[in-house]
């Protein structure tokens, strides 16, 4: 197996699109597909405790990325729903732009990985994505979610290898309280966009677009001994 670039893309359709903005895809259960078993096999170390092949390694810096990017959209969903319940989109936008920033921040940094979330069409310059993730935006980023690929794949960096991780947002009914056609939001939905983000992009989406991506970056473990990984499954 190639040091340089060890890539796998989870190919699958969104079998349904949530009605929250921050809901589960088919891509949340996606599988990466069984490494060598050769790369797996726990090889005795000098003071008898397994050494974690290549591959192995590798899995778990994937399996990191995942974790974090479904940290983040588990903790923003509950926030916005908790506020539409409150307050409407109105209390969904000042989430947005009170909290969102600071709560993907306290992800990153309680799970020593890098995540956040990116568009085409920005509302908050802070989401800007990072260069890895530009061309699967520029690939994806508008159109329809259904069929939208998750991408996963571990490359060799300057400061190691990492492992990236990039799954689709998609437009779900209760986002067009603040994303849908600007002529269907409300009066006060259009006073604090105008206020808080007076260059925003994100608006005239529909149900079933591509709102944008979920991504994280992990650093591959580079201990060559440690107990065994176990591998993201289906339906985890």
């Amino acid at each position: 197996m190639s040091s340089d670039l060890w890539r796998v893309v989870a190919v699958g359709s969104i079998l349904a699109v949530s009605s929250a903005c921050f809901g589960t895809t088919a891509s949340d259960g996606a599988q990466t597909p069984a490494p060598d078993p050769a790369d797996l096999a726990p090889v005795a170390a000098a003071g008898g405790a397994p050494v974690r092949g290549e591959a192995e390694r590798h899995e778990a810096g994937l399996l990191a990325a995942r974790e974090a990017a479904a940290a983040l959209k588990i903790a923003l969903k509950g926030r916005l729903v908790a506020a539409m319940q409150e307050q409407g989109p109105v209390g969904a936008l000042h989430v947005c732009h009170d909290e969102a920033q600071a709560l993907t921040a306290r992800i990153a940094a309680e799970q020593g990985v890098k995540v956040g979330r990116a568009s085409l069409r920005l509302r908050n310059p802070s989401n800007a994505a990072p260069v890895w993730v530009e061309p699967w935006l520029a690939a994806h980023g508008e159109g329809k979610a259904e069929g939208v690929p998750t991408d996963a794949e571990v490359v060799d960096t300057p400061d190691g290898a990492v492992a990236r991780w990039i799954e689709p947002l998609p437009v779900g009914p209760v986002c067009l309280g603040c994303h849908g056609p600007t002529e269907s939001l409300s009066s006060e939905v259009r006073a604090v966009l105008a206020e808080h983000y007076p260059e925003d992009r994100a608006t005239g989406y529909a149900v079933g677009d591509l709102r944008g991506a979920v991504w994280a970056e992990a650093p591959v473990p580079n201990d060559a001994r440690g107990p065994d990984v176990e591998t993201p499954s289906a339906g985890g």
